[in-house]
């Protein structure tokens, strides 16, 4: 009995003995041991966040985040009308596969329905509150895992801040995961640093367009003056009023000349009327014949006809002298042969003074109308040149004044696009630096 007694009393001291123990340990640690195993936790918690981190996703924030400054709707400002846009193309190719492929509703046929299965309708959902949800979880999902690495970095720093000091391995791996954290945090910030640098760039393409610009417009400051074309105006004109004054006089000449002609031709019609009443009073007289009633019937007969006769000769003479001219200061010669004989004048048979007829009027008339029609022409083709040259010389001004407003403009653009230059490139320079600090 006593045996058994001993017994249960050493078992209950050896178990009293083990808890006590088991209870005190933690206290029975050494503080260095407790320090290593508090910084080895937030190692570990650090590792793991930065697991999970994803840089490829830190670079396309970065790059929402640059399209969202230059005014890109990359939130979608009207999901609905996108997603009309979208829904339209999407069911067109998705009605396509659904035709292809149907699917059954084998859900009643499951339960004992003994009809066959039928197709499956398609449900295509809220376009726009997806469209919404997925812009809301994509900054959701950027924001944190930009926040992984900033509390892997508070995790690293508690390791390193412990009590005592973390040591050895433990210290080794702490320093090498904030090496981690801060190289992905230097390459974002490098990433942004380039960004930046790509819109330096363009700003500076835009100076260099400027400027070359700048240096293409000063040529056209003067365009109008260094192109001559006012002084060609000026002399083309001059030559227009000379040509139509001329115009204007022979178109005078050739007016009194028409009238002189008209003149001519009303004159040869009178001679030739009298010509004609002449002769009908010849035939008249001859068809009559003689009066042999009258003593003085023969010399009567014989003076009218004399009468008629010359009337009709002068008529026919002038006639002939109207049409085809006239040597009015000439006389036959003493021969008195109108045929064979000589015309002289004042003795002699050179010299003669003509006097032109209708003839040489209709040839004259037949130059000078030539000549208005060329002068015409001429003038025509002059106004014509005159007006490419002021076409030219509009063409000129507009370019010369475009060119200097162009100038004047480029001015202060050039200011404010240098000013921007500058900025971002302090910006980016700024970045740079942070990032090769980190």
């Amino acid at each position: 009995m006593k045996s058994n007694q001993s017994v249960v009393i050493a078992g209950v001291a050896a178990g009293a003995l083990g808890l006590g123990t088991w209870v005190a340990l933690p206290w029975l640690q050494s503080s260095v041991r407790k320090t290593e195993t508090s910084a080895t936790v937030h190692v570990e918690r650090a590792r793991r966040l930065l697991s999970q981190y994803n840089g490829d996703l830190a670079y396309r924030a970065l790059l929402v985040e640059q399209l969202r400054d230059r005014e890109v709707d990359v939130d979608v400002a009207d999901a609905a009308e996108l997603a009309e846009d979208a829904t339209d193309a999407y069911q067109e190719q998705h009605e396509a596969l659904w035709t292809a492929f149907e699917p059954k509703d084998w859900e009643r046929h499951e339960l004992g329905d003994p009809q066959p299965p039928r197709p499956a309708k398609a449900a295509y959902g809220n376009i726009a509150a997806q469209i919404r949800e997925g812009i809301k979880g994509r900054t959701n999902v950027a924001k944190e895992n930009e926040t992984l690495l900033k509390d892997a970095l508070a995790e690293i720093e508690e390791a390193l801040s412990s009590e005592g000091g973390a040591e050895g391995a433990i210290l080794f791996e702490a320093n090498r995961l904030k090496g981690v954290i801060q190289f992905h945090r230097g390459l974002a910030e490098r990433v942004r640093a380039t960004l930046a640098r790509a819109e330096a760039g363009a700003h500076r393409r835009r100076l260099a367009e400027l400027g070359s610009g700048a240096l293409q417009w000063s040529t056209s400051r003067t365009l109008v003056a260094e192109s001559g074309v006012d002084a060609h105006i000026e002399n083309l004109k001059a030559e227009i009023a000379k040509a139509e004054s001329r115009l204007s006089q022979e178109q005078k000449d050739l007016a009194a000349l028409d009238e002189k002609i008209k003149g001519y031709e009303s004159r040869i019609a009178a001679a030739k009327d009298r010509a004609e009443k002449a002769r009908t009073e010849l035939d008249k007289l001859k068809n009559a014949g003689v009066d042999f009633s009258d003593p003085q019937g023969g010399e009567t007969f014989a003076k009218k006809v004399g009468e008629h006769d010359a009337i009709y000769r002068e008529a026919i003479r002038q006639v002939q002298a109207l049409e085809a001219g006239d040597l009015p200061k000439a006389e036959i010669d003493a021969s008195g042969d109108f045929y064979r004989g000589r015309y002289l004048e004042n003795g002699s048979p050179t010299n003669l003074t003509p006097e032109p007829a209708l003839a040489h009027y209709r040839v004259e008339q037949a130059a000078m109308a030539a000549t208005v029609e060329g002068r015409q022409q001429s003038v025509k083709d002059l106004r014509g040149d005159l007006a490419r040259l002021e076409g030219i010389r509009g063409a000129n001004e507009v370019a010369q004044q475009d060119a200097i407003g162009r100038i004047d403009a480029a001015g202060p653009l050039a200011t404010e696009v240098y000013e921007e230059l500058s900025r971002v490139e302090s910006e980016a320079a700024a970045i740079e630096d942070g990032a090769l600090k980190l």
